[in-house]
């Protein structure tokens, strides 16, 4: 599993575009989610190896701009991960991000523990609402991931670090059906 700690494939500020939360909110609370849902579910989803290339690619890219380049992000990242990236990874990584930074939107951690901010112009959301809001991120997240995954599939000769993961599945798939698993109670 990759650990990618540097490379964003969204942005805080794209995410507060594309999203119901107000620009207002600080970056800070929503870095350590995005990784977080880049290592996890989007890895999860787009498999070890092609993860790692995206990351390579992405990478590439921005050394080349701490250098100073000019050049496009075409030059530095394929066109089909790019496609992937803008147009199936976002989607995933904001909504699956909002789910998870949503909490650290309504508590902080303070020198004296846990604590719930609240504003003289504003009243939080409730318990209930808030449930609601993070069951709908995830289920858009989840969407999304399965709308990515007919798109990998139905292309699946354009990436074929998928098409390893796919065939790698498969024969572990293969080998954990040959097992059975019994319990056999507390008697032994």
């Amino acid at each position: 599993m990759i650990n990618n700690l540097d490379i964003l494939l969204i942005d805080e500020e794209t995410i507060k575009q594309k999203s119901i939360v107000m620009n207002n909110v600080e970056d800070q609370f929503f870095r350590p989610s995005i990784i977080d849902v880049q290592n996890i579910q989007f890895q999860e989803a787009v498999c070890e190896d092609l993860y790692e290339e995206i990351i390579d690619q992405f990478t590439d890219y921005k050394t080349a701009i701490s250098s100073g380049t000019t050049q496009p992000i075409e030059t530095f990242v394929e066109p089909r991960i790019l496609t992937l990236v803008d147009i199936y990874a976002q989607p995933i990584i904001m909504n699956y991000t909002l789910y998870d930074a949503s909490y650290s939107f309504y508590s902080k951690v303070a020198n004296k523990g846990i604590v719930n901010q609240s504003s003289e112009n504003s009243e939080t959301a409730d318990s209930v609402m808030m449930d609601k809001l993070r069951k709908q991120w995830k289920t858009k997240g989840e969407h999304y991931i399965t709308v990515m995954t007919k798109f990998l599939v139905d292309n699946i000769d354009d990436y074929p670090e998928y098409k390893t993961c796919l065939e790698n599945c498969e024969i572990e798939e293969t080998r954990a059906s040959n097992y059975i698993s019994m319990y056999l109670g507390d008697q032994l």
